[in-house]
């Protein structure tokens, strides 16, 4: 009986091990592509002790807040959000005062999102078409930008969204 219990242990430690790698090594190579700002202020092995980073008690990377980083966009941002829709487990998505003119369609992609909060980005430009496909989405806020257009048609598939 130690030794299955033993065995357990050691599969779990193993399994929590690399799932927090995992999501960690996800999470450091999207930091990586949105430029030097965000590496510098995030680094380690375990980002779940990063300030700004949740996970929950199985290492999951569950919430991303990127406030006030004041960084320049570059032209990695996309891939940059293609990889943080690898992290299946993440429902809530921060970026304040990352002074970029343009919304990412990309962030369509993280369809796991239930909470997105885009304020202060001086983004100047219509919503993606592409945030239509963010169906867990309840909570979405874009305060203090320069958004204009009309909201998307595919806003319609935003069952979920309690606040707009």
């Amino acid at each position: 009986m130690k030794d299955l219990s033993f065995i357990l242990v050691a599969f779990s430690i193993f399994l929590f091990g690399n799932v927090l790698a995992d999501d960690c090594s996800t999470l450091n190579s999207a930091i990586s592509l949105f430029g030097d700002d965000l590496k510098k202020k995030f680094s380690g092995s375990n980002c779940c002790t990063y300030s700004g980073i949740t996970c929950d008690g199985s290492g999951h990377v569950t919430e991303i807040k990127f406030d006030n980083v004041s960084t320049y966009f570059n032209d990695n941002v996309p891939e940059a959000f293609d990889k943080l829709s690898n992290l299946q487990y993440l429902t809530s998505l921060t970026l304040t005062n990352f002074r970029t003119h343009s919304l990412p369609p990309n962030i369509g992609n993280i369809k796991s999102l239930k909470t997105l909060i885009l304020n202060e980005n001086f983004y100047s430009c219509s919503i993606p078409d592409e945030f239509g496909k963010l169906t867990n989405l309840e909570h979405l806020e874009m305060k203090n930008n320069f958004l204009n257009g009309k909201i998307p048609d595919s806003f319609k598939n935003l069952v979920n969204l309690k606040y707009l």
